[in-house]
């Protein structure tokens, strides 16, 4: 016999009180049994089209799936670039650039992270060098981030198993009030409650009529039929009562004889049924009772289970924010004991390693402090580790100058430059600490791009110290300062011994080796408001591996504000800026007074176009004759309003730019200057098609230009996408000039992803007119 849940029918009338709510499905010839499910035959041969799960033969396999030693995913992509002309950063014609970057991301045990990236680039610009490079890096992001998610998934298991005990015992408690409810429910919903009411009813009508007829002792006038002698057996109560009614007959017409003697019988029946059966009506009473009852019960019930359920979800969810709020491996640590959790399937070392915030092998960018090591590319090894309250951090290698600037080509006469740097202290690297730097190297003083004199070249030793701490305030606020000092050599003195340099270091009566800085970072959120700035100044033989030595004392300080208002909808950004000198291959002035400011002003309104308005410093790089690279900065003032919506069944984006460069013939190496352009776009996105109009005026000393831009762009089967658009370019002194691209992107199955571009435009020359630049582009990538 099995068990089957299936909704109420109507049932026959006379067993339907002995039938549960839950069906009980016989087995019979015509039912076979396939595995863990039967199917029902209907008909001659053809069985039912679904089958019913009846028992679950395969116990789930508890056991704790082994966990891989090693995981290896990434990508590989290549990229070649072809430009028949380019006059920014440099000038040069026909140029060709080969790409290729490789990123291998392995995860051992499921927790240890280390990512290991190749890049080869190669290209025909006397400028920009080849580049082979290989790094090596360990993450305590990545690590920190996979122990989470372990510790997320104990914890998880733990809070699932104790609720799961309480929900157990809750849900079966609701399941068998539930039964109870919808079988007492289906008990007074059975028509047969409908028939027997319908023969209650006939009964009553009955009897009603009946007493409305005389009984036979009214009729026949004579003895009481409760002073009537005992009759001795059946046979001679039927003579008495025959003898009784053929004298009534005599009086009394045939169809009152008839109806007395049904009345007799009913009357009999009903004192039978009175002795053995209550009332219909009060036990369907009853039972209406009982069912307001059970189903208060079974509201009880339900509402323990939902608050059971949602304790569980406000656990897990509590448990999602404590992990997450974790930011190092003490704190990781502690979390692990607070709550019992299993460290089995962590390495041994696992809170060693959660100690370490970084390693670099290879190339790696280093970034310490203001006045020490900032922003430069190192190749050579670089580590950091916060172990509880200790800092420590060491960085050894060759010297590529700094982010901007280190794909430059050198002059082949620049020295070789390198760096030794140890970093101790107590504290947080991100919370209150105290930081001792020491840093060694060699340093060309001199910039080779500016002074070339062979005694210049010379790499020379430098050497510092450096004091640095932060305070925080609150979790918004904090202030940094640091004091260094170094060596110095001054121009025309040879190379000195080292105890010599470290005299230097020594001497604190002398001032015009050192530096300050002070750093202040301030956020209220209630408020909107964000304020960050710096102030920095440097004696006159101040050196170290950040800042390009002038030989004058140096006061440079940078001020931002972000204030939001009116709900978050309106941001506005200020900014103060001077002598931020961050390019180590341009012409330093020796103290510049120059205060660049900037501002921006930002209007998100929900349902309406995006404006954003900015007044900017801007600059333009210049390769002079001598070989001297020369930075001339201006002011610019842009203007963007960009609107997203729908029209009908289509998405659309409409755009609109205005830019304009605030500068004059002294300020640029170009010949066009003082420009201004406005550009309106229009996008339409219809299914599978995209598509891109644009029109833009150009309007500069002595030239203007007007473009008109068609592209449309079509995506086949969600692995193919081909663009086509065509430019035309028209200017003032009446020439008429054609352009266009076209392109293809395509995923090929398991080989990657292949895209192609050929784009055809025109830039100013220097005739007042446009000439033809031809761009290409070869790309393909692909993940693993």
């Amino acid at each position: 016999m099995f068990n089957l849940v299936a909704p109420a029918q109507q049932r026959n009338h006379g067993v339907e009180d002995s039938i549960p709510a839950t069906r009980v499905l016989m087995l019979n010839p015509r039912t076979q049994i396939h595995g863990d499910s039967f199917v029902i035959q209907s008909g001659i041969c053809k069985p039912l089209s679904s089958r019913y799960m009846i028992r679950q033969t395969q116990q789930k396999n508890n056991s704790p799936a082994s966990i891989p030693f090693l995981r290896l995913h990434g990508n590989i992509q290549y990229d070649f670039l072809y430009r028949s002309f380019t006059d920014t950063p440099f000038y040069q014609q026909d140029f060709r650039q080969h790409t290729i970057k490789t990123n291998y991301n392995f995860v051992f045990r499921q927790l240890i992270p280390v990512q290991l990236t190749l890049l080869c680039r190669n290209s025909n610009s006397p400028y920009f060098k080849d580049i082979t490079d290989l790094t090596v890096r360990f993450s305590q992001q990545e690590y920190i981030k996979n122990l989470k998610e372990n510790l997320l998934q104990q914890a998880t298991a733990i809070v699932k198993k104790d609720h799961n005990i309480l929900l157990s015992k809750l849900e079966k408690n609701y399941k068998q009030k539930l039964d109870q409810v919808q079988g007492l429910e289906f008990w007074l919903n059975s028509p047969a409650r409908l028939q027997e009411l319908v023969e209650e009813s006939e009964k009553q009508v009955r009897q009603q009529a009946a007493s409305s007829l005389p009984t036979m002792e009214k009729i026949s006038g004579k003895i009481p039929m409760d002073k009537l002698p005992a009759i001795p057996d059946k046979e001679t109560v039927k003579k008495a009562i025959t003898a009784k009614l053929r004298h009534i007959a005599s009086e009394k017409t045939d169809s009152v004889i008839a109806h007395l003697r049904q009345l007799e019988q009913e009357k009999k029946k009903h004192l039978t049924d009175s002795l053995q059966k209550i009332d219909l009506r009060e036990q369907i009473n009853e039972k209406k009772e009982e069912l307001a009852k059970l189903k208060k019960e079974l509201d009880s019930y339900k509402k323990q289970l939902n608050n059971a359920k949602k304790s569980l979800t406000d656990s897990l969810q509590q448990i999602k924010q404590e992990i997450a709020r974790l930011k190092d491996a003490a704190e990781l640590k502690n979390y692990v004991q607070r709550k019992k959790l299993e460290t089995k399937q962590l390495p041994k070392s696992w809170s060693a390693l959660a100690a370490i915030k970084s390693i670099g092998i290879g190339r790696s960018w280093v970034d310490y402090s203001e006045l020490t090591v900032k922003n430069i590319s190192l190749t050579g090894v670089n580590i950091e580790l916060n172990p509880g309250k200790l800092y420590l951090a060491a960085a050894a290698g060759r010297i590529n100058y700094r982010f901007r600037d280190f794909v430059v080509k050198p002059d082949e006469r620049q020295p070789k430059q390198s760096l030794v740097l140890l970093r101790a202290g107590v504290g947080k690297k991100e919370g209150n600490n105290f930081i001792f730097t020491w840093y060694d190297g060699k340093k060309s003083l001199l910039n080779p791009y500016t002074d070339i004199t062979s005694s210049n070249l010379q790499p020379q030793r430098v050497i510092g110290m450096a004091a640095e701490t932060r305070i925080n305030i609150n979790e918004h606020q904090y202030i940094i300062a640091e004091f260094a000092k170094s060596s110095f050599q001054t121009s025309g003195t040879a190379n000195q011994s080292g105890s010599t340099l470290f005299q230097k270091v020594r001497n604190f009566r002398d001032h015009s080796n050192e530096a300050y800085s002070v750093k202040i970072s301030s956020n209220w959120p209630k408020a909107g408001t964000k304020l960050t700035g710096y102030y920095r100044k440097m004696g006159e033989h101040f050196q170290s591996f950040n800042l390009q030595p002038v030989n004058a004392v140096q006061e440079a300080y940078q001020l931002k504000l972000q204030q939001q208002l009116w709900k978050k909808r309106v941001i506005v950004d200020a900014a103060l800026r001077k002598n931020d000198f961050t390019n180590p291959y341009l012409v330093q002035d020796i103290s510049s007074r120059n205060v660049f400011r900037s501002v921006q002003v930002s209007l998100r309104i929900p349902k309406y176009p995006i404006i954003t308005v900015g007044y900017a410093p801007s600059s333009q790089l210049t390769l002079l004759d001598n070989q001297r690279i020369a930075e001339n900065q201006y002011n610019t003032l842009n203007a963007l309003m960009s609107y997203a919506y729908k029209a009908g069944n289509m998405s659309m984006v409409s755009n609109a730019m205005y830019l304009k460069f605030y500068n004059s013939s002294p300020d640029t190496g170009f010949i066009y200057y003082n420009a201004s352009s406005l550009t309106f776009s229009q996008t339409v996105f219809a299914g599978h098609w995209q598509l891109q109009t644009g029109l833009t005026l150009t309007d500069q000393r002595d030239l203007k230009v007007t473009t008109l831009d068609q592209e449309a762009t079509v995506r086949i089967k969600n692995r193919l996408s081909v663009s086509a658009g065509a430019k035309y370019s028209r200017v003032d002194n009446g020439q008429q000039l054609w352009g266009g691209n076209v392109g293809a992107n395509a995923m090929v199955g398991k080989l990657g992803t292949i895209a192609l571009k050929y784009d055809k435009a025109y830039l100013p020359g220097t005739q007042r007119n446009l000439l033809p630049v031809h761009t290409g582009s070869l790309g393909y990538y692909r993940s693993f």
